[in-house]
């Protein structure tokens, strides 16, 4: 019996103290005149008419991004409850953030026999099955509208998915949230966007009169969280939010966390009767709320910083990247996106990546080609030689040499008969690599003298060494002959520091110093090739050989593997050029342009090999390869795929500009969001204080106690708001920006200037003791 009534008792403490912080003990009408939602806990940086904004927003110039609303809507399928036979009366009916179940009922009674065609290829099985498994539970789950931008729980913005995640039900969450509030716009984020929004309006209008918007509908615009949205495929990127205008770095994912919060008392709430549960998840609802609240200083400071600095990073790369293109491209390109965003449903798509339509017989032709060129590589010329051919000669030879290299190690993975026919290739390459070698010998004598010695000290060193070289499959310990993949060519890079050079060694010098920039460019430009034919292959692969079987799949792999040693080749190419630069002209002019090549550098262009994108779309950096101002395209880089080639780059530079777009607008809504903070906490403490002699008693103690309990929560939402202005106000003046709020936390009337207030003196109120900030995962 007793423990019966326990519960009770614990149900009326969580009513009463809602109740007393929603100011409800204040009010002459009492306890009956509370309103739907009346007792939430809500958002300070969310846009709030007659409260932080502007009476008439439609004279504000930039009014649709400063006050726009932003929420995140989905469904939680652990938050079931049980069919127990079970009645009680509510207490608080629809009065924080659950909608009155009667309500919910008679809505979904009414709508939930609405079509709701899917035409998404989007496998979203977790809803489907949750939807079946209905029976002996009166209730699915849970489906509510959080705030985007901050992930406080909306006033009247949850509900019992009593007929399964209807639209009628995310519709009465989403209308009853949005009920007397005029933002410039709304942007909602939904698992299920694509399909939500078709019929959305249509929907929206046969509802009754207290669903229907105090502005206009065609305001809203859907979007599909940053995790959910690559499962959606092809054709999507009109509800991407890393593309959408005025929006900033929302991801959408945030009621993640919110579910977090909430699932530990999934197993206790599904056993309660309707009334009960609702009551219990407001109070929990409540106490995340007002945390979110007190914490949002420290979160949004720790945004803000992180805005600026990634916005002058992305804009940089951005610079750099869009001056390898000609203006008229650029101009072009940036065309293309503004009627985009003028008309996403009917206009090309500028963000979508190109279908690479290729087939087996383009690939095999393009290897017939490459080795084609590969055979015709220079051979030494019978007549004298000029230095500057004397050196190019040599700098071929020593790409030779990488290739006599990669032979080697394909040797030392071979087996059987294929090892001994690889082996007997690799000898006869080392021959001919051999010939020419000591060919170029005799005329590099003439000109750099000096490397006789260093020649014959090299020949001595290997012939010492040769026995233990046992990364050579066919050496044998016994073999004095040193291999022509690694004989030394001694070109000026390679000399010993101090080596004294004459003239014409100078003038060599300063030849190769031109060279190699000139081939460090080359092999970039190679790498760039390869790289696009290797995300075409990929994509080929992706589209047309995805599924069972193995012969397909083992072929389309050899060709990748093909395409990609040619990467690592051109890479030890231009590493090999590179720090020839650095050995001869250490801070030469070629270092603008030129960096150190890593392995995690040779990316790109475009989404990855396994063609989904990377959920964290909004960081990622273009690799400075792509940002190399190219010197002149060879004719070969021309031929092959020209249109692909422009489609991958065009794409590449309109995620990039993306990225700057979002970055500065997120600074905007960040500076933005200060000022709404601080106007709601001033308009809440003004609000409390009115609050003081509302009520019409005759007991002095009562009035005394009730007047005092309004001037301190006054105080603590003054002390709160000087805080954040505390919080922020360095930084702000680290970036010389002068917000109008500036001269009002300069000084503080009160008795106290937030420099007392601990986050204690306001976490009393409530039983919450968490400090509930989650990470961006985009």
């Amino acid at each position: 019996y007793m423990y019966k009534r326990m519960f009770e008792v614990v149900r009326q403490y969580r009513h009463l103290k809602l109740l007393k912080r929603a100011g409800r003990g204040h009010d002459p009408s009492g306890v009956d005149g509370t309103e739907e939602g009346s007792l939430a806990v809500e958002c300070p940086a969310c846009p709030h008419p007659g409260r932080n904004m502007p009476e008439n927003i439609d004279d504000i110039p930039e009014a649709e991004r400063l006050f726009q609303q932003t929420l995140m809507m989905d469904a939680n399928f652990r938050l079931k409850m049980k069919d127990r036979g079970a009645t009680d009366v509510a207490l608080g009916p629809g009065w924080a953030y659950c909608i009155e179940s009667s309500r919910l009922d008679a809505h979904v009674h009414e709508f939930a026999g609405y079509p709701e065609p899917n035409t998404c290829n989007a496998e979203l099985n977790a809803i489907a099955r949750a939807n079946n498994g209905r029976r002996g539970y009166l209730a699915t789950g849970v489906g509510l509208v959080m705030c985007a931008r901050h992930a406080l729980v909306r006033k009247k913005a949850a509900g019992s998915l009593v007929e399964g995640e209807k639209f009628c039900i995310m519709d009465l969450l989403a209308l009853s949230t949005l009920h007397g509030e005029q933002p410039s716009g709304v942007v909602f984020t939904y698992d299920l966007a694509c399909q939500y929004e078709k019929k959305f309006i249509r929907r929206m209008l046969s509802y009754p009169d207290d669903l229907q918007l105090d502005f206009d509908p065609f305001k809203i615009r859907f979007a599909i969280p940053k995790k959910h949205w690559p499962v959606h495929g092809p054709n999507h990127t009109r509800w991407s939010l890393n593309f959408l205008e005025l929006i900033g770095r929302i991801y959408g994912e945030g009621i993640e966390a919110g579910w977090a919060h909430i699932n530990p008392i999934s197993w206790s709430t599904r056993e309660m009767a309707p009334q009960a549960r609702n009551e219990t998840l407001d109070s929990h609802w409540d106490a995340y709320n007002f945390q979110k609240k007190i914490n949002l200083g420290r979160q949004i400071l720790r945004q803000v910083k992180e805005a600026f600095a990634m916005y002058q990073k992305q804009l940089k790369i951005f610079e750099e990247y869009s001056a390898t293109f000609p203006e008229a491209t650029i101009t072009a390109w940036t065309a293309w996106v503004r009627r985009w965003y003028a008309d996403p449903k009917s206009k090309p798509d500028p963000f979508e990546e190109p279908v690479v339509k290729t087939t087996m017989s383009d690939i095999q032709l393009r290897l017939a080609k490459e080795e084609e060129a590969e055979l015709a590589r220079g051979q030494l010329p019978t007549h004298d030689l000029t230095p500057s051919a004397f050196l190019s000669i040599g700098l071929k030879l020593e790409d030779d040499q990488y290739v006599g290299c990669n032979m080697r190690q394909m040797c030392a993975t071979a087996q059987g008969k294929k090892s001994i026919r690889d082996q007997a290739r690799l000898q006869q390459a080392r021959n001919a690599l051999r010939c020419r070698i000591q060919n170029w010998q005799k005329t590099q004598d003439l000109y750099m003298p000096q490397v006789t010695l260093l020649r014959g000290d090299d020949v001595e060193d290997d012939d010492s060494n040769s026995g233990d070289d046992e990364s050579d499959p066919t050496a044998e310990s016994d073999d004095p002959v040193v291999k022509a993949e690694t004989i030394a060519l001694w070109l000026p890079s390679a000399l010993p520091v101090g080596t004294v050079l004459d003239s014409v060694g100078r003038s060599i010098r300063t030849m190769e110093i031109e060279l190699r920039t000139a081939q460090a460019h080359d092999a970039l430009a190679d790498i760039r090739r390869l790289r696009r034919l290797i995300t075409g292959v990929s994509q080929f692969r992706y589209i047309n050989v995805s599924g069972t079987g193995q012969r397909a799949n083992t072929r389309i792999q050899a060709i990748f593997k093909k395409f990609q040693a040619k990467v690592n080749l051109a890479a030890s190419r231009y590493r090999a050029a590179y720090q020839a630069l650095c050995s001869l002209d250490h801070n030469g002019s070629w270092s603008t342009a030129l960096c150190p090549l890593h392995d995690n550098d040779i990316r790109g262009p475009g989404k990855d090999d396994d063609g989904i994108v990377d959920p964290r779309e909004g960081r990622r950096e273009i690799s400075w390869i792509w940002c190399v101002p190219d010197v002149e395209p060879s004719e070969q880089e021309c031929d092959v795929n020209s249109q692909e080639f422009v489609d991958g780059t065009r794409v590449e530079w309109t995620t990039a500009m993306a990225r700057v777009d979002r970055w500065r607008e997120e600074k905007e809504w960040l500076l933005q969001e200060m000022e709404l903070i601080l106007e709601y906490l001033e308009w809440q403490a003004s609000w409390w204080l009115t609050q003081r002699s509302r009520r019409q008693e005759r007991d002095a103690a009562l009035l005394s106690g009730v007047a005092a309990y309004a001037e301190q929560q006054a105080d603590v939402c003054r002390q709160l708001a000087f805080k954040f202005a505390k919080l922020w106000k360095p930084f702000l003046c680290d970036q010389k920006i002068t917000p109008k709020w500036f001269g009002n936390y300069h000084t503080q009337s009160s008795t106290n200037d937030g420099d007392d207030l601990d986050d204690s003196d306001v976490e009393s109120q409530y039983s919450a003791n968490e400090d509930y900030e989650y990470d961006d995962i985009d």
